[in-house]
């Protein structure tokens, strides 16, 4: 029987709580039972440069990288970043997004090759 593994992305710039926001989720995951890697790419962080956490868990998971196409959600604090990772998406991939002149999250869905704003 294969277990299924929940991949989520994490993306946005320095300063932004991308790396804070991962290990909460992470450790709350381990706490609930589940089996966690992580992986994160910060090189130029300090200040506004692109970061991205990837986080996977389900029953055993065997590497902490997310293969492109493969990302079941994503969660992105800027829009530019949510675009830049599109090639981990796909059509049934879940995207959150918080857009600077809103105050809330809002999805994305897929309409042609690019995710547009829900209504």
């Amino acid at each position: 029987m294969k277990h299924k593994t929940t991949n989520l992305l994490l993306c946005g710039v320095g300063g932004q709580g991308i790396l804070l926001a991962s290990e909460i989720i992470s450790s709350a995951l381990m706490r609930a039972g589940y089996d966690v890697k992580q992986s994160e790419v910060h090189g130029m962080a300090q200040r506004g440069g692109s970061v991205v956490a990837h986080l996977r868990y389900g029953t055993k998971v065997y590497s902490p990288l997310i293969e492109l196409g493969e990302a079941d959600f994503a969660v992105s604090f800027e829009l530019l970043e949510a675009l830049r990772y599109l090639p981990y998406y796909s059509k049934e991939s879940k995207v959150i997004n918080k857009y600077p002149e809103d105050t809330a999250c809002t999805s994305l869905h897929w309409c042609g090759n690019l995710p547009q704003r829900c209504p």
